[in-house]
């Protein structure tokens, strides 16, 4: 059996899948990395878990006690996969303020 993190999940659109590593946006936008897809100790249901490019998110990868992924403070979110609105195209570079530049 593959392991969470390597999962692909079909998105709300039929033909679109998330993994992890792949760039985002969510619904409200913001953007950033899927680091963690699966289960959550806490909460039933499929969880897309982004290390968000800047610092709007409410946790480091850790929810409730258990860690699913590792990123900076502030920067990991975790949300459902309808919450998901788009894949980014762009490379971004990232430092630790944020997105720094993003090239089409």
């Amino acid at each position: 059996r593959k392991s969470p993190e390597r999962e692909r999940k079909t998105t709300n659109k039929s033909d679109s899948t998330i993994s992890v590593g792949q760039k985002v946006t969510t619904v409200d936008g913001r953007r950033g990395i899927v680091r963690y897809l699966g289960k959550l100790h806490c909460a039933k249901g499929n969880w897309v878990g982004l290390e968000l490019f800047s610092a709007t998110g409410s946790h480091s990868g850790m929810v409730k006690g258990k860690r699913y992924f590792e990123c900076p403070k502030k920067r990991g979110l975790m949300l459902r996969l309808d919450k998901i609105k788009e894949h980014l195209d762009a490379i971004a570079s990232v430092d630790e303020d944020g997105v720094e530049e993003i090239e089409l």
